[in-house]
Parts: C-alpha cells; sequence; structure tokens
C-alpha cells in the first residue's frame, strides 16, 4: 500500500478491501508493506480502512510504525515476514539454475548478478552499475543481467549492457519465478534494485548489494541483518565500489550468517499462514 507511485494503487486496492468489508467477508493484511503514503487522501483512506479489518500481519517494522502512525489501533499489528521467505530450500531446483546458466554462456568462474529497473528517468545509477560490473569483469568475474519484470527492467539491463567496456551476459528469455530462483542460486553475489531478486538471491544464501529506490528494500536487508543499501538517487561509483569489494571480499562468512538468518525469517513468514487459519477457523 503506497502512492508514491501515483494515487491510483492505493485507491484500487483500498477500494477492494472496502467491499469486501460492506459484504461482511473476512479481510487479512496478508504481510503487507506499507509506505510511503504521502498524499492526505492516500494517508485518510488508509488509517480508516485498515481499523476496519480482521487481522493484519506487516513484514517489516517501518510498515507497523507506517500504519500507527495513520492512527491503526485496531487489529493487533503483527510483523512477520515477506511471503517468499517462506519457500522451502528444497522448492529451488538448482540443477535446472545451472542448466540454464550454462545455456547462456556462463561458465566455472564466479558469477554477479545484476538486476535493475527504470526509475525516475534518472541514468547516474545505471553508468555507476556498469562501471562496476566492468571493475568486476576485469577480476575475472561473470556479469549476468537478470531482469525481474519485462518489458521495462529488460530494457533498463540492455542499457547497462551498452554502457559496459567488457562483455554481460544478459537472461533476456522469457521465464517464470521458479526458474529466477534456480538463477539467482547459482550466484555468487547480487547487485540490484528489486526487492525480490535480493530476497530470491538471500534465500540461498549470495551476499547481496542493495540499490533502493524504496524504503521497503532497506527495510527487508535490514531484517536479514545486511548493510542497508545505497540509494539509486544518488549511487556513485565510488561508493558502490567500496560496498562491492566489501562484501565481496567476505562472501563465504556472509553467506553462513545469511543461512542462519533465512532459517528464522521463514518462521515468520510461515506464521502469516498460521495466523490465516486461525482466523477462518473463527468465522
Amino acid at each position: 500500500l503506497q502512492d508514491i507511485t501515483g494515487p491510483k494503487s492505493i485507491i484500487y486496492y483500498l477500494g477492494v478491501v472496502a467491499m469486501a468489508r460492506l459484504l461482511g467477508k473476512p479481510v487479512f493484511f496478508y504481510a503487507q508493506g506499507i509506505g510511503p503514503i504521502n498524499t492526505a487522501l492516500g494517508k485518510a483512506l488508509t488509517g480508516l480502512i485498515a481499523n476496519h479489518v480482521n487481522a493484519i500481519t506487516v513484514r517489516d517494522p517501518d510498515s507497523r510504525d507506517e500504519l500507527k502512525a495513520l492512527g491503526v489501533t485496531r487489529p493487533e499489528l503483527t510483523v512477520t515476514a515477506d511471503p517468499v521467505l517462506g519457500l522451502a530450500p528444497s522448492v529451488i531446483d538448482v540443477k535446472k539454475g545451472r542448466k540454464i546458466l550454462s545455456l547462456l554462456g556462463v561458465d566455472g568462474r564466479p558469477v554477479v548478478g545484476v538486476s535493475v529497473r527504470p526509475w525516475k528517468g534518472l541514468e547516474g545509477y545505471k553508468r555507476a552499475i556498469a562501471k562496476v560490473a566492468d571493475d568486476l569483469a576485469g577480476e575475472g568475474w561473470q556479469v549476468l543481467l537478470i531482469p525481474m519484470h519485462s518489458p521495462g527492467d529488460l530494457e533498463t539491463c540492455r542499457e547497462v549492457a551498452a554502457l559496459m567496456g567488457g562483455r554481460a551476459i544478459l537472461f533476456d528469455r522469457h521465464t517464470d519465478y521458479m526458474s529466477l530462483l534456480a538463477v539467482t542460486a547459482g550466484l555468487d553475489l547480487a547487485i540490484g534494485m528489486r526487492l525480490h531478486f535480493l530476497i530470491f538471491s538471500v534465500l540461498s544464501g549470495v551476499p547481496v548489494v542493495g540499490v533502493p529506490y524504496d524504503p521497503k528494500v532497506n527495510s527487508f536487508l535490514q531484517s536479514a541483518g545486511l548493510y542497508l543499501g545505497l540509494s539509486a538517487e544518488r549511487l556513485e561509483y565510488g561508493e558502490l565500489s567500496t560496498r562491492v569489494k566489501q562484501i565481496a571480499g567476505n562472501r563465504q562468512k556472509i553467506s553462513a550468517g545469511l543461512k542462519e538468518r533465512t532459517s528464522v525469517l521463514r518462521k515468520e513468514a510461515l506464521k502469516n499462514a498460521s495466523l490465516v487459519a486461525e482466523l477462518l477457523r473463527s468465522q
């Protein structure tokens, strides 16, 4: 629930919730992300309607605080974790990921996955990421550009590849999220803007460098015990290069910590389903 990309989205989703409640249907906010909500209308509607749903879980403390600031006092606000973190490691087909990477031309050298998206017409972050990708390529890394959404992300990935002096591999085939999960499992390092690219990577213990365009990305990185990201709107080559070297140089230690942390987050994510079951039993 946010209106930073425009007011229509939040009006639509809250409208669906309002109609459900008017018809007497139970509504559960399931590991919801809240904010940024900047418009007076968005704030008023969220506070009014959220106070009339049956149960609310949010995926991070910032979302809980946002609802409290909007005057939501009931039902109880429970912080859990993003639903994707509830996926069992066994559903990730590592062999499938290796096969896809092989077909793309990836060999046995370390692979850095880079996922970017268009944002506010800005160009600076693309140049900074391309330059860091070139640095890694010069050190023997293979650079794999992974669009999470098409066509927008695909075009932005192509733009980053064009800015590079070295070779980049573009994952440009139409695919599903299970294949994306499998591919990210084969990475050694991830640099990304999209929340779920970073979550997919973390699920497989891949160290990540976040380049947030939205507060939700930093909220996740914080919950995973990772460094906060470097803002896409103010991204500079020097700071990104320093952060990438820092993370790449401690990959094994970070990966071990991620596997431990994600097991905790998985329990939090699965709590959402348990609470839904309780709500249904009470109806």
